[in-house]
């Protein structure tokens, strides 16, 4: 269940992060939606993503994302390494 939930959200997310860290110096630029919005200047608007130590930019909440990102896919492939090795250890004990 927990690894089918991370495929889906890293695959909807894939549509809006550009892929490697590298872009997010240009986020405010990257990837402009039909309508002329960009998601990351649109994200930065919000004022959401601002703290005491961390003022909010695009190219921050892009970084943000990436991070984020990254680790539901390291997550996400723990997980299903665990899955594809648990059960032939419980077969192999049987034995």
């Amino acid at each position: 269940m927990l690894a089918s939930l991370l495929t889906v959200g890293a695959a909807m997310q894939a549509q809006f992060l550009p892929g490697t860290y590298g872009p997010c110096g240009d986020s405010a630029n990257w990837n402009n939606g039909t309508d002329g919005r960009n998601f990351f200047l649109v994200a930065n608007a919000t004022g959401s993503y601002a703290s005491e130590d961390s003022p909010s930019s695009p190219n921050g909440i892009c970084q943000g994302f990436m991070t984020n990102w990254v680790m539901s896919i390291v997550i996400l492939c723990v997980v299903l390494g665990l899955l594809l090795l648990l059960p032939r250890q419980a077969d192999s004990s049987e034995h």
